[in-house]
């Protein structure tokens, strides 16, 4: 529904089923989940170079003792500083099913920034930076939920890119992340430099 000309609302559903076949099963943890949710979406154009958008909305996990409801977020600015120059905030809460042998629900909260600059019409870069923070709950014997895993996770990545010809642009990225975490097994860094081509007809 749009309320202006530079405005627009939407409210929307979901309805999701989620299966692990490699659960274990038993009584408090089952191997079947199904989630479902609303929420209420807003985007604001205040200029043709600045938009602004967010939501609100709250979901049910059911299957592990029907939980819930937990609300959740999101928001979105975009600015194009210059025809050439473009910035990206983007964050929120999301709340799921994890996919994961023995938790039950992961709630994460996460921001991210991204850059992209046209240097050339011939050369680009871009850039991404996100962190989050994920709390993993699992379900008792009662139906309640107990925390038994927290990660945090930074992660920065630049590209580079040249299209040497007007149909084939060449690509260097470099991506870093770092995630920390209450279990040791789920604790690393990883680095990795990739390159790539794309050419379109």
């Amino acid at each position: 529904y749009e309320v202006a000309d530079l405005m627009s609302v939407e409210i929307g559903t979901s309805d999701q089923s989620t299966e692990f076949p490699n659960r274990a099963v038993d009584d408090v943890l089952p191997d079947q989940s199904e989630q479902f949710g609303f929420d209420l979406q807003v985007t604001r154009d205040f200029s043709p170079t600045f938009q602004v958008g967010g939501a609100v909305g709250a979901t049910v996990v059911t299957g592990i003792g029907d939980v819930g409801p937990f609300p959740f977020y999101s928001f979105d600015v975009g600015w194009r500083i210059t025809p050439k120059v473009n910035l990206a905030l983007s964050g929120g809460r999301t709340v799921d099913s994890p996919q994961t042998i023995d938790s039950a629900l992961e709630t994460s909260d996460a921001v991210e920034l991204t850059a992209d600059w046209d240097i050339t019409p011939k050369i680009d870069v871009g850039s991404a930076f996100a962190y989050s923070r994920s709390i993993f709950e699992t379900a008792t014997a009662t139906g309640g939920l107990v925390e038994d895993r927290e990660d945090e996770r930074f992660s920065g990545q630049v590209t580079f890119g040249y299209s040497p010809i007007d149909d084939l642009r060449l690509s260097l990225s470099y991506l870093y992340v770092d995630q920390d975490s209450t279990i040791d097994t789920s604790s690393f860094q990883f680095q990795r430099v990739s390159f790539g081509a794309a050419l379109q007809f």
